[in-house]
């Protein structure tokens, strides 16, 4: 009887363990969701989100690191996800033409949460870097459940959209 007694309570420990495990595990990715929205709310596009929408944007992150030198994708690769810079450089390029280096806090890749049209050009590592991921298949749903979140995206984009329009105007009135 103590053997079984004892036996029970042994499972009822580990049973507790993987509980008390589980709930360490809830209360890091909370905290690791608290650092991505800190880090999301410094990027232009979503530093207008309120703080509750930031974070359950940064529970839809996925970091991901890649090595100097290695492409992140190539001009043409379907597009689907969206990159945040957390550390290091990315090089945009087409062909032998670098058209920006982009560093911690910028974004590219982002008409891609949007629609599913393939790249517009290559993204390399320009140096060991972290990015944060967002994949189209985990905003459609954020947004969708967040609707006022798309609304101030897409304003901040068509301030983005404009400079660039006013940028390239300027551009085409120095060739003249």
């Amino acid at each position: 009887m103590r053997r079984a007694l004892a036996l029970v309570l042994l499972a009822a420990l580990v049973v507790a363990g993987g509980i008390v495990t589980g709930v360490a595990l809830l209360a890091e990715e909370d905290t690791a969701a608290e650092a991505r929205a800190d880090r999301l709310a410094a990027v232009s596009i979503f530093a207008s989100l309120p703080r509750d929408d930031l974070v359950a944007l940064a529970e839809v992150t996925d970091a991901v690191t890649f090595g100097d030198g290695e492409v992140i994708f190539r001009e043409g690769d379907p597009g689907g996800t969206l990159y945040v810079i957390d550390a290091g450089a990315v090089r945009i390029s087409t062909g032998s033409t670098t058209l920006a280096t982009l560093g911690a806090g910028e974004v590219f890749g982002e008409l891609s949460l949007f629609g599913s049209d393939t790249r517009s050009a290559d993204a390399t590592a320009d140096s060991a870097v972290t990015l944060l991921a967002i994949a189209h298949d985990d905003f459609t749903p954020f947004l969708e459940s967040r609707p006022t979140v798309g609304i101030a995206l897409l304003d901040t984009l068509a301030d983005r959209l404009r400079r660039t329009n006013a940028d390239l105007a300027a551009c085409q009135a120095g060739d003249a």
